[in-house]
Order: structure tokens, then C-alpha cells, then sequence
């Protein structure tokens, strides 16, 4: 008899404390949830203000290569010294240097602020994935291309090609070239959470900056 007694208030005990068990359980993958949709979004508005940022300076960097790109200077060979006195001025407005090259394949190098206007120059360097100056060319519109290591700096860079229009094709390409420390510099200024982590990576997936 009193086993059974015992074994009825064991029950009772159980069936009293297992609904606020399920209760406390549902509480807590509920808030879970909540904690990780949250988390979710926010991680989400840091991405979109990173992306937000970098292509803002991508953007304004496309900008000063359409207005060179743009310029009667590019018309006249005997100007391009002219052409590339502006083109010294864009690399110290944005901090990347300018090339001026020809459309054509090879895409042979006609100036570069990163040396003198009358240093030889070689053909621009075909990177392994998507170059940015060969995409300008086959588009007809701005592009930005994958890491490519610079032939002067032997340093990773990312370039930023435009097309230069003349006559409804496209003549020439108007690049700049960023070193990848600049896009970490900016990632470096965000504020994130702790423990969180958020990588910039180019077409075939190479990290470009990481935070």
C-alpha cells in the first residue's frame, strides 16, 4: 500500500512538473529562435553596410575613370602626356594608381602613374580568373575584376577597368588599380559584435579583406 502511494504521488509530482518542463523547454527554443533570427539581421545589416560602403568607393573611383575616359585628351597621342598629368591627379585624389591602355589583345600598356609617361611598358597582366580590363572591353561597361598580382608592386590588387567609347566601340580601357590593404583598412573601421567574423572575397573566392 505504500508503494502504490508512493508511486501515485511520484506520478502526481510528474504530471504536475512536466507541463512546465515542456513550458520551460518551448521558452527556451522559442527565445533560441528569437535570439538567432535577431542575430540573423543584424548580421545581415552589417553585410549590407560593408557592401554598402565598398561599393560606394568603387562607384566614385568609376566615376573619376569615366570622366578620363571621357576627355579629348585620349584623342590626340601627342596630348597623352597631357591626359597623364590628370591621371596624376586622380592617384592623389583616390590613392590608386592610373593605366591608359588599348583595347586591342594584347592589351599593351600606354601609361602608368605608378612609373614615368615615358617608361616602357609591357602588355597588361592576364590574370587567372576575371580581368577587369578584358571584361570592360567585351561589355562595354565598367568592371571590377579578381586578384591580380601588380607587375611593378608585386603586390595582390584588385583593378577597376572602364571602357573608353569612341565612335560607338570601345578604343581604349581606363584602369586603377587598389591594393587589397585599402579594402582592409575600410573593413577595419567597421564596429561588429564579438566573435563575429565577415570576409570580402573576389570572383574565385579569394579573400580580399577580413574582419
Amino acid at each position: 500500500m505504500n508503494f502504490t502511494l508512493r508511486a501515485f504521488v511520484t506520478r502526481l509530482i510528474w504530471l504536475c512538473i512536466l507541463p512546465l518542463l515542456l513550458l520551460a523547454a518551448w521558452l527556451a527554443i522559442d527565445s533560441a529562435q528569437q535570439q538567432q533570427a535577431a542575430s540573423m539581421v543584424a548580421a545581415r545589416h552589417v553585410a549590407e553596410n560593408m557592401a554598402t560602403s565598398i561599393s560606394n568607393r568603387l562607384s566614385a573611383r568609376i566615376k573619376g575613370l569615366s570622366i578620363l575616359a571621357l576627355s579629348p585628351l585620349v584623342d590626340d597621342p601627342r596630348r597623352w602626356p597631357e591626359l597623364y598629368r590628370e591621371a596624376l591627379g586622380y592617384e592623389q585624389s583616390f590613392g590608386s594608381h592610373v593605366i591608359f591602355a588599348t583595347a586591342a589583345t594584347p592589351m599593351q600598356m600606354l601609361f602608368n602613374t605608378r612609373v614615368s609617361y615615358d617608361a616602357k611598358l609591357l602588355p597588361l597582366p592576364q590574370p587567372e580568373g576575371r580581368g577587369a580590363a578584358p571584361y570592360a572591353v567585351a561589355t562595354a561597361q565598367p568592371a571590377v575584376g579578381d586578384i591580380v598580382i601588380g607587375p611593378f608592386s608585386a603586390s595582390p590588387l584588385v583593378a577597376v577597368a572602364v571602357p573608353v567609347m569612341r565612335q560607338g566601340r570601345v578604343a581604349y580601357v581606363m584602369l586603377t588599380t587598389i591594393g587589397i590593404e585599402q579594402f582592409q583598412e575600410r573593413f577595419d573601421q567597421f564596429k561588429m559584435p564579438a566573435k563575429w567574423a565577415i570576409s570580402l572575397v573576389d570572383g574565385r573566392g579569394q579573400r580580399i579583406a577580413r574582419r
